[in-house]
């Protein structure tokens, strides 16, 4: 994949991430991870039901 399409992908989930209220000090309050790391892994989704990104 290249960098273009990682970088946009990985800008797309945080910016999801940004705005959600379980987001506390860039840890995700639903499932404890680093959300920039969860979204740079184009395999994961968001933790919340229905997924945001």
């Amino acid at each position: 994949m290249g960098d273009e399409i990682l970088g946009g992908y990985i800008g797309d989930g945080m910016s999801s991430c940004s705005r959600c209220e379980f987001l506390s000090n860039g840890i995700c309050r639903l499932c404890g991870c680093f959300a920039a790391l969860r979204a740079a892994k184009t395999h994961n989704r968001c933790a919340d039901t229905p997924s945001r990104w």
